[in-house]
């Protein structure tokens, strides 16, 4: 609904704008504390855990760098299980199933295109980063609808009464921000980041040969994080706008091109301490990813419109003491997609060629427990049943459950099995996340993807090292792919006849190993993965 949209957005940016203005004009209490001595040490952070991986912004940083920018996703290249097409791939491959099989998530919001400039410009900013999670196996119930695994970066939240000036600057771009902390309750942070190549690159590049004649490209972000401390309630809002801006022509300039996308995610988080163990979290998140792609072939011209919208609004139960936890809740998702073709001369307003156009509307149920049995055997395990618009089946089941033999503080056994479903399909044409890959929902007609998989591993972690061996098989049931068959962009029903049904298996084992010295990392990574899939009309 374009209005409910509408209303959603102005209403998140009117409470940004008013915890800023709070934070600004506000009152501040000045306080007196006596304080006794402090010690101060190194915490060993601790990248591998049983169903997930944790990256600090330190170990982001210190990850090889491209343009020397650190980039959280190209970080997680290193950690065990994952492969990368290159450096013009945003997206992760993770355990023979490709970027998108996995969840790209901003603060518990879904990301729908996690890249700039095909991957090689990060879109996610270290520079308000405190760390990246990686969730597979048993997962939290804020994620659903990935067969792989979720990747969530989270902002920096922590108040620590500092004020802070951040630039940084490149061949390729610019970037400035301001982080101002207030009384131990209140945070606002911004980051402006913008590209100039084409002032600096692409008229340098243009010398060196006639094909570059007529490159240019451009991109911006910015991101707001503000957070306010209601004695025992919190509520943490943020932002994140970007575009990318490219032209190029090719065929001695007999067809010019156009690629013009961008980024819209937002969320609002309200904590509750309700007791000393119980806790209540709301949430409310809206991302919207759109591209336009023009194309002037010998002076016809005509241009390609997609958008992907989501609203998810999700309430957590929480109660966790010790080593026992209990989460409970719901999550509800809206998602719209759309895809229209525009004829030269033809107005706007007329809403063009609708090749594909859909609504899903997703509601679940989860309820995820962690309990010791012992002192050395640990269950971790979860139940969501969930209900997906137009399709044939009307609940799904998604269970999950790991055991955990902890031999001692440093070393630990583990197995699991899970199931997981995807109703919203990424069908990739270029394997390089460019705006002309398909996103589709399924129906009657287009099934819905499962996966199971059974796992097992060895972890280690000592003072100085860390390491892990995993072993996975997973069987793959309703993938999907696209055929290959040449496309007609006037045909209103192209999208659904170019995707294939398929089934397979993969499985493999991944090695990790990391030393840690006074000042540097050094990681071992080996992923061993083999992949097998059957499309009985492209390789039946």
């Amino acid at each position: 609904n374009p209005l409910s949209s509408a209303y959603l957005k102005t209403g998140i940016t009117f409470t940004l704008f008013l915890l800023f203005f709070n934070f600004l004009f506000g009152q501040s209490v000045d306080t007196f504390k006596n304080m006794d001595t402090v010690t101060v040490s190194r915490q060993k952070q601790s990248i591998n855990g049983v169903n997930r991986l944790t990256l600090s912004a330190k170990q982001i940083e210190a990850a090889p760098k491209l343009l020397g920018i650190a980039d959280p996703l190209k970080s997680i290249r290193f950690l065990p299980g994952f492969g990368n097409g290159g450096d013009a791939n945003s997206g992760a491959q993770y355990r023979g199933l490709p970027s998108g099989n996995n969840g790209y998530y901003y603060n518990g919001v879904l990301v729908h295109n996690p890249g700039h400039l095909f991957g090689l410009f990060p879109l996610f900013n270290n520079n308000v980063v405190e760390d990246l999670k990686i969730y597979t196996s048993v997962v939290p119930g804020k994620y659903f609808g990935k067969l792989s695994g979720y990747i969530d970066i989270n902002s920096n939240w922590q108040i620590r009464d500092t004020t802070l000036i951040k630039a940084e600057a490149s061949l390729a771009h610019l970037g400035v921000g301001a982080r101002i902390e207030r009384d131990s309750i209140q945070m606002v942070e911004l980051f402006w980041r913008n590209t100039f190549m084409n002032k600096t690159l692409w008229p340098v590049l243009t010398k060196t040969g006639k094909d570059l004649e007529g490159m240019n490209y451009d991109l911006f972000d910015f991101n707001m994080n503000v957070k306010r401390i209601f004695n025992k309630h919190s509520i943490k809002a943020f932002l994140y706008t970007g575009r990318d801006k490219a032209m190029f022509d090719l065929y001695e300039k007999k067809a010019k091109n156009s690629m013009n996308w961008g980024n819209l995610v937002m969320g609002i988080t309200h904590t509750a301490a309700l007791r000393r163990y119980l806790q209540w979290e709301n949430n409310i998140g809206y991302s919207k990813y759109d591209t336009r792609v023009a194309f002037d072939l010998y002076g016809e011209e005509f241009a390609l419109f997609n958008h992907q919208k989501t609203l998810s609004i999700n309430s957590t139960l929480a109660y966790r003491k010790h080593r026992r936890s209990v989460e409970t809740g719901f999550l509800y998702l809206m998602d719209d997609l759309g895809t229209t073709l525009q004829n030269e001369g033809q107005p706007v307003e007329s809403g063009g060629n609708v090749r594909y156009k859909s609504n899903q509307h997703l509601f679940k149920y989860f309820l995820n427990a962690k309990s010791p049995l012992s002192e050395k055997i640990e269950l971790e395990g979860s139940m969501k049943i969930s209900t997906v618009s137009a399709v044939e089946r009307p609940f799904f089941i998604n269970p999950a459950l790991s055991v955990s033999w902890l031999i001692d503080a440093r070393n630990t056994f583990f197995c699991g099995l899970s199931m997981a479903y995807q109703p919203i399909h990424q069908v990739g044409l270029t394997n390089i996340n460019l705006p002309v890959d398909y996103v589709i929902h399924a129906d009657r007609d287009l099934s819905v993807s499962r996966i199971r998989e059974a796992s097992g591993g060895y972890r280690y972690a000592g003072a100085r090292i860390e390491y892990s061996v995993d072993v996975y098989y997973r069987w793959l049931s309703d993938l999907k792919e696209f055929n290959g068959n040449i496309m007609s962009l006037n045909e209103s029903n192209d999208i659904a006849s170019g995707i294939e049904n398929g089934n397979g298996v993969t499985y493999g084992a991944d090695f990790f190993a990391r030393l840690i010295t006074s000042r540097n990392y050094f990681t071992i990574n080996y992923s061993y993965s083999r992949s097998f899939r059957k499309f009985d009309a492209i390789n039946g």
